[in-house]
């Protein structure tokens, strides 16, 4: 009896220790949870979006329609800059693809500037106007920005919030700007010049998407994201998927692959700044 006694004993502290090492096991799967909560946002500032010609039954071109198609298929969110001038357009192809994206909520619009091609006043010194935002007049900065929200409103029913210059940067002449339109809360990269205060909220660049410029490289990204990225807050990416072939899209995707295994989190602009309020001074 009392073999039959030891026996049992020894298998049910054998099946006790059995169990004590599958739990001990388990314990760490919470840890991708608990990395995932410290992993930065992923902001997604894709650059240019406009019709893909003058027809009335355009929509989007075939590059950001695959784009558009691989966010929303992987449930991932961006913020889309459109070229304003594309929305004086009688195109109302281009439009209710964009509804359609707002509609599905998982892509944001933002003003990206009026005109595709800014050209300057003439002039030997062109006025010392580079681009809509840098030298402009104070009264032009202003209409290019609220005849965009305008349209943008009149087409979409809603506001744009942030905003980007296109091909160019800006001035202190855009800040003061920028108090016309007080929806806009939020402004992509270019900081006010020395000197300037502003009561909007300034995402800053810190790791580049596409290295060179329209190339999108995961190999960068993911030796900066290593070395520095995964502790910062967030990081706003810029790209064009206009200017992505068959395989810059593929790198895109396998960019956005590995961020998503390192745990981060997608959102819009307007959602960032929302769940992350600047601390007020």
């Amino acid at each position: 009896m009392s073999n039959r006694l030891t026996t049992f004993s020894t298998a049910c502290l054998a099946l006790l220790v059995w169990h004590g090492s599958m739990w001990a096991a388990d314990e760490p799967v919470a840890a991708p949870a608990a990395a995932a909560a410290k992993a930065p946002i992923i902001l997604l500032k894709l650059d240019d979006l406009g019709s893909s010609s003058k027809d009335p039954r355009a929509g989007v071109s075939d590059r950001w329609q695959k784009v558009t198609d691989f966010l929303e298929e992987q449930k991932i969110k961006a913020s889309y800059g459109i070229i304003c001038e594309s929305l004086a357009l009688d195109q109302p192809a281009f439009i209710a693809w964009l509804k359609a994206r707002q509609d599905k909520g998982m892509i944001e619009f933002w003003n990206h500037g009026y005109y595709n091609a800014f050209k300057p006043a003439t002039g030997s010194t062109n006025n010392g106007q580079s681009g809509q935002f840098d030298g402009s007049t104070l009264e032009q900065q202003r209409e290019f920005l609220t005849h965009g929200q305008q349209l943008f409103k009149e087409k979409m029913g809603n506001e744009m919030h942030s905003f980007g210059p296109h091909s160019g940067k800006i001035d202190a002449t855009t800040y003061a700007a920028l108090e016309a339109c007080p929806e806009i809360t939020m402004v992509w990269f270019y900081g006010p010049p020395k000197g300037t205060t502003t009561s909007k909220f300034v995402f800053e660049r810190t790791i580049n998407l596409e290295v060179p410029i329209f190339n999108p490289n995961p190999e960068d990204v993911k030796a900066r994201y290593l070395k520095s990225g995964h502790s910062q807050a967030y990081i706003a990416m810029q790209g064009h998927p206009n200017q992505w072939d068959e395989a810059k899209l593929a790198a895109f995707k396998t960019t956005v692959t590995f961020l998503r295994e390192q745990g981060c989190t997608f959102m819009t602009a307007t959602e960032y700044l929302a769940a992350h309020p600047p601390a007020k001074q």
